[in-house]
Parts: C-alpha cells; sequence; structure tokens
C-alpha cells in the first residue's frame, strides 16, 4: 500500500518538475525574441518600390535563409544610395537570424539615430530581441531600451513592448535565463 502511495507521489513530482521545466523553457531570452520576432518586417521597408535590384535579391536571399547571398546583396550598397540605411536595417536582420548578433548589434545602435522614427524604431525593436537572443534578459541594456520603448506610447512597437514587459515580469520569466 505504501508503495502504491510514493508511486503515485513520485510521478506526480516527475510530472509537476516536466511542466515546470516546460514552462520555464517558455520565458527563455531566445523563446521570447522568436516569439515577439515578425518576419513580415522584412516586407515594410520604408516604401521601398519593387524592383530595387540588390534589395530585391537580398530580401529573395534573406526570406530563404541564404544569409551570405543577403548579406552580400545588402552590403554591395553605396552610402550614397537612397536604399543605404533599409539595406543595412536588412543587414542587421540577416546577421540577427543567422546568430550573428555582434555584427547586428553595432548595425542597429547607428540605425537608433536616424531621423527616419520608421527605421529608428525598426532598429529599437530589433536591438531589443537581438539582447534576449543573446543571453541578456535581465541585463541594464535591456531593461533600458524596453523601458524606452514602453515609455513612448507613440512607438510603433509600444503594443509589442509592453507585451514583452509583461511576460517578463512574469513569475516563471524569473525562473528562466
Amino acid at each position: 500500500m505504501h508503495s502504491r502511495v510514493w508511486a503515485v507521489a513520485a510521478s506526480l513530482l516527475l510530472l509537476l518538475g516536466i511542466f515546470g521545466y516546460w514552462r520555464v523553457s517558455q520565458y527563455s531570452g531566445d523563446t521570447l525574441a522568436a516569439n515577439f520576432y515578425d518576419s513580415s518586417e522584412l516586407t515594410t521597408v520604408r516604401s521601398a518600390p519593387a524592383g530595387q535590384g540588390e534589395l530585391d535579391t537580398g530580401l529573395s536571399a534573406l526570406r530563404a535563409g541564404n544569409f551570405e547571398a543577403a548579406a552580400s546583396a545588402f552590403q554591395a550598397f553605396d552610402p550614397s544610395n537612397a536604399y543605404f540605411t533599409d539595406a543595412q536595417y536588412l543587414l542587421a536582420n540577416t546577421w540577427y537570424q543567422s546568430g550573428k548578433l555582434g555584427e547586428a548589434e553595432g548595425i542597429l545602435k547607428q540605425l537608433q539615430t536616424n531621423s527616419d522614427p520608421e527605421i529608428s524604431e525598426k532598429a529599437d525593436w530589433l536591438l531589443l530581441l537581438a539582447y534576449l537572443k543573446g543571453g541578456r534578459k535581465g541585463s541594464p541594456e535591456t531593461t533600458q531600451l524596453l523601458d524606452k520603448i514602453t515609455g513612448d506610447t507613440g512607438h510603433s512597437f509600444y503594443p509589442k513592448a509592453v507585451e514583452l514587459k509583461r511576460e517578463l515580469g512574469s513569475f516563471w520569466s524569473g525562473w528562466s535565463r
């Protein structure tokens, strides 16, 4: 009789442990970054018309997961090109998706100061996701950037940032990295 009670208790404890592990994994920085990354943002580059050659080539390669070809296409843009800034943002996206977060962060930090709010706000958001993906969920720079976005109701990523902040403040998030 006692062995049956112990077996049930052990089974329940095991199930609770598995559920807890699964739940905590849903709040890891990498998982949150993946959940909040929106690849549809790649189609809304500052009204770039179709047929922009290297931009189209790079976007097609990026969507196909061919990061080397995408990077080459975006790096081919001359700074004097009207779409250089767009190419830089898409290059940062390429580095982000391929896991080269340091390269992505360098570009995104420069783009944060761009005079076009659409570009600077996209840079804010992708930089925040890069911090999360890179394992810096609770770091000062992550907190500072999240506070910047949630403190500006006019920021285009304000609703997503509020949701992310809620997720980061949950009980389970505190148990995860």
